[in-house]
């Protein structure tokens, strides 16, 4: 039995010599009732430790989200750069440079993390 009074399973117990007393009926509900705990608890061992993973690679995910986001707003603010710019005489290489560098960084430090 479970603390929620579910059947967890069932122990069948032999004697020959005699009956079983009160005594031993006694014993061995205490000892299922102990089963019974052991067998919540590594369930609910379990599942904690399956709801920690599921939170991790969901922190994880949200970490690389904000990063990408972060490293595709300086890649658009580049671009725009170039974009207006480009009718100007300014070195338009430079520019282009950033942005390459940019996309090196995101590369290098987050593409890493995830392989």
């Amino acid at each position: 039995m479970s603390s929620e009074k579910k059947l967890l399973g069932v122990l069948v117990l032999e004697r020959s010599d005699r009956n079983f007393d009160d005594d031993d009926v006694e014993l061995v509900e205490m000892v299922a009732r102990q089963l019974g705990l052991g067998m919540e608890r590594a369930t609910q061992s379990e599942n904690l430790e399956f709801q920690s993973t599921v939170a991790a690679a969901y922190v994880w995910a949200a970490d690389l989200a904000h990063d990408i986001n972060h490293e595709v707003g300086n890649i658009r603010n580049w671009a725009y750069l170039i974009r207006e710019k480009s009718g100007q005489a300014l070195n338009l290489a430079e520019y282009a440079k950033r942005i390459e560098e940019v996309l090196l960084i995101f590369l290098a430090r987050d593409l890493g993390r995830i392989q």
